[in-house]
Formats: structure tokens, C-alpha cells, sequence
């Protein structure tokens, strides 16, 4: 397992430096300048300048990739590329660097030969005048390597400078990013994971080893628990929290961290709202969830049979616990709608809320019996009963204006038009929707304003609708 991930992050770290530490064209400079390397022998400087920035790559594609861990092997990317324009060359071929120049010169002596001409037979020369032409032959020579000399090396000495400059600029650019970079990070840095950590370590019990789920493992690592990682994506609700659940998760985290990387999912800052979850840690940069142990037990398997269903629904009534027979009759009703039967998952909804109506000296959340209400008359609405649902989701708005919960007012609003939409009312439906836009436009979703727009103008093309202009 090891030695397949490391030899694959050889090749895909390499790639996103290439994209995205020293860009596209330097990248290319780099993998032409490594070509090189297999046609001319480095020198032994070469070999120990490249041997620590090669030894550091190797071990950094044990961990995941990020673009600042790549700093120290900058240098060597700007020196193997920048060698293909500013580099020396040198005789000493590799087998590859030999046959590629000999099949060149051969190429090129093909191309330049010239073409057969008729010559004249040379004049044979006296051997003095042999000896004077060999004589001048070889000053010529000498004066011209004399002269050449001079410039050959003024030019590799300027060369030298001009990329000694531009690495050295290059270099003092990436040090200033990932100066400002360690900045950004060190003012971000999640301090509070210490506090959060000891938090948990003193209020579990001892020895246990709990699941936490959050999107990083150092509160886990701290707190001494297992870690889960949040799940990929999720649709819904009961999705995040069937995964939890699957996963056999106590606590789920939410702090600074998941904020950043889940910024749209705002229900995950009220899941205490929901059944079965509460509150276990509370601060300005974190919150931490737990889950009650009934949950597990009140999970419901399609393999069960009505004896099974049955026994569950008499367990959490024993218990007492409104929150976990609500719960209960919910999964049991989400079994059944999703085999389409839409009349038991009604009735299991109405069992749950019933159940808590004759429970002695126990007051259910209001706003968890709200979320009931709003599953059953969805359901309502697929069984054709839309005067019940109605009279449902106005208990519901009323509720929430008592609390001034503007957002779940204004989603009751749309449920309740939803109804109001079938019974072919539209103005009454029309009402609410515009009841709910308002909402919006208070909230500042300037999305869901966009969305009730549009069926507002789908409402009012249909006759009997008195659009209000």
C-alpha cells in the first residue's frame, strides 16, 4: 500500500509543481534541463548541489502535496532549467549524448554536402612553398584562437552573471510568497484545537476511545480519539447524519476549520436542532456535537419485519424520551417512503406525534416537533391531503414567528404555498410565496429571491391569478 501511493505521488507531485509552485514555462525549462542531464554527465559540483533537493522531494511524496513544502527544491527546478539556455557545454557525453551527436552530424553532414562539381587538377607545389603555406596555415591558426579566446570566455563569464542574477530573483520572489504565506497562517493558526482537545479528554470517560468526525484528524490526534472524516458530499440532512452514524461517530466538530471549507452548509451551525443531537462544547471559534447512544439503536434495517418495527416504537416509548421516539417513528416512515408507501409512512408520523401528545410531564423541543411537522406534510402533499398540510405548516408559522426564526418562517411559507399551489389557489398561494420573498431579501439570499421570482412569474400566467404589480 505504501509503495504504491509513494510512487505515485513521485509523478503527481511533481506534476503540480509543474502547474502550480514554478509554472507552466519554468516547468518546461525544468523537463527539457532533466533531459539534459541524461546527454551531458553533470559535473561532481552538479551532482552534490542536486543530491539534497533530490533527496527532499523523495520524502516529501510520503505526505500530501503543498505548494510551500515545495520551497527548497526551487532552486534546484531554476538551475536544471535555466541550464538548457545559460549552461556550459562539456565533452563528456553520455552513451545517449554520443549516439544523439553522432546521428546529428551525420544528419547535418548529409544536409551541407555540397553538390559534385568538376574541379581542375591542382598545380603540384614546390616543397618549399609547401613549408611557407603550412607555416602560415598555422599562424593564422594561432591568431585566431588567441582572439577567440578572450571573447569565448568574456561571454560565458557574462552569461554566468545574468543567471546568477535572475536565480537569485527568482528565489528572493518565492521566499517573499511563502514569507507573507507563513504570515497568513500563523495569524490563522487554530490555536483553540489545544482548549477544544482538553475539553474532551476531561468530560469522556476515561479510557474510552470515542469517533469524532471532523475534517481534520489534530483534534482527534489531541483529544485521544479515533478519527472520521466528513463525508465526501451529502445532499441532505439525513445524509450527513446516516454517514455519521454509519461510521459509528459520538462527536462531530465544527469549527473554524470546517467553516472555511463548508461555508454554504449553514445548518451544520444548528444541529442541535435536530433530534438527537445536542450541544457538548460551545466557544467563538469551535462547536463541538454529540450524538445520543439511542440513535444507533433506533437505526431501522429493511430486513425487519412489523414484530421488529413494533418492538422499537415500545422501547422509545418506555424510555420516555420524546426526542428518541420521534426519531424512531421517523426512520420507520423514511423506510417506508422509500419502498413508495406513502400511506404507512403517514401513519408511523402520526404514531410518533401522537405517542408524544400522551406522554406525562414531558415537553418536547418545539422547534424538533416543527421539523416533524414539515415531514409529514410533505407527505401530505404526496397523498393529495393538502388542507391537513396546511393546517400543519400554519402551526408551524406561527411557531416561528413567536421565535423570530425568519429562516425557517420563510421555508414554511414555501411549503405552505406548495399546498395552497395544488388546491389551484394561486392567489392565496401567491401570498405566501411573496410572504417568503421578503423573508429572503431580509436574510440576504439573493438566490432563493431569484428562484421565487421565477415561480411568481410562472403562478401568474395561469388564470386566476391576480399578479400584484
Amino acid at each position: 500500500y505504501f509503495l504504491g501511493h509513494f510512487g505515485k505521488n513521485i509523478f503527481q507531485h511533481l506534476v503540480l509543481d509543474m502547474r502550480g509552485t514554478i509554472g507552466l514555462y519554468m516547468g518546461t525549462l525544468f523537463l527539457l534541463g532533466t533531459l539534459r542531464l541524461f546527454i551531458i554527465h553533470p559535473s561532481r559540483e552538479q551532482k552534490a548541489f542536486l543530491i539534497f533537493p533530490l533527496c527532499y522531494y523523495l520524502s516529501m511524496c510520503a505526505i500530501f502535496h503543498l505548494p510551500r513544502l515545495s520551497l527548497p527544491v526551487v532552486p534546484a527546478y531554476l538551475v536544471v532549467g535555466l541550464a538548457v539556455l545559460f549552461g556550459a557545454g562539456s565533452a563528456d557525453r553520455s552513451g545517449l549524448g554520443k549516439w544523439l551527436e553522432y546521428r546529428f552530424s551525420s544528419i547535418l553532414q548529409w544536409i551541407n554536402k555540397p553538390i559534385a562539381l568538376k574541379k581542375e587538377k591542382p598545380q603540384r607545389l614546390s616543397r618549399a612553398a609547401r613549408r611557407s603555406t603550412a607555416r602560415r596555415r598555422k599562424d593564422v591558426q594561432a591568431a585566431s584562437a588567441a582572439d577567440t579566446a578572450p571573447t569565448s570566455q568574456s561571454r560565458i563569464s557574462f552569461m554566468l552573471v545574468i543567471s546568477i542574477l535572475i536565480v537569485t530573483g527568482l528565489i528572493l520572489w518565492e521566499l517573499g510568497i511563502n514569507v507573507s504565506t507563513e504570515r497568513f497562517y500563523n495569524r490563522q493558526k487554530p490555536g483553540y484545537i489545544l482548549e477544544v482537545a482538553r475539553f474532551l479528554r476531561n468530560n469522556t470517560e476515561p479510557g474510552s476511545t470515542p469517533v469524532i468526525m471532523a475534517r481534520k484528524a489534530h483534534l482527534a490526534y489531541y483529544s485521544g480519539m479515533r478519527y472520521q472524516y466528513y463525508p465526501p458530499q451529502w445532499s441532505s440532512f439525513q445524509d450527513f447524519i446516516d454517514f455519521a452514524l454509519n461510521h459509528q461517530v459520538r462527536f462531530i466538530a465544527y469549527s473554524d476549520i470546517e467553516r472555511l471549507h463548508y461555508k454554504a452548509d449553514e445548518f451544520m451551525q444548528q444541529l442541535d436542532t435536530n433530534i438527537g443531537i445536542d450541544v457538548f462544547y460551545r466557544a467563538d471559534h469551535a462547536l463541538v456535537f454529540s450524538i445520543a447512544e439511542w440513535m444507533y439503536t433506533s437505526q431501522v434495517d429493511s430486513a425487519m419485519n412489523d414484530e421488529d418495527l413494533i418492538r422499537m416504537i415500545d422501547e422509545a416509548e418506555r424510555s420516555g424520551n420524546p426526542e428518541r421516539i420521534l426519531y424512531t417513528c421517523k426512520n420507520i416512515a423514511e423506510l417506508s417512503l422509500s419502498g413508495g408507501d406513502w400511506n404507512t409512512a403517514a401513519g408511523y408520523y402520526l404514531l410518533g406525534m401522537e405517542i408524544i401528545r400522551n406522554l406525562p410531564g414531558n415537553v418536547v423541543n418545539p422547534v424538533i416537533l416543527a421539523d416533524f411537522r414539515n415531514h409529514l406534510s410533505q407527505v401530505y402533499l404526496r397523498q393529495g391531503k393538502y388542507r391537513e398540510g396546511i393546517d400543519l405548516q400554519q402551526e408551524n408559522i406561527d411557531l416561528f414567528t413567536r421565535l423570530g426564526d425568519r429562516k425557517a418562517l420563510a421555508r414554511s411559507h414555501i411549503l405552505i404555498y406548495r399546498h395552497f399551489e395544488m388546491l389551484e389557489e394561486c392567489d392565496k398561494a401567491r401570498s405566501h410565496l411573496q410572504v417568503s420573498r421578503d423573508l429572503y431579501l431580509v436574510l440576504g439570499n439573493r438566490n432563493a429571491v431569484r428562484r421565487i421570482d421565477k415561480i411568481m412569474t410562472r403562478l401568474d400566467s395561469r388564470p386566476g391569478t391576480n399578479p400584484v404589480k
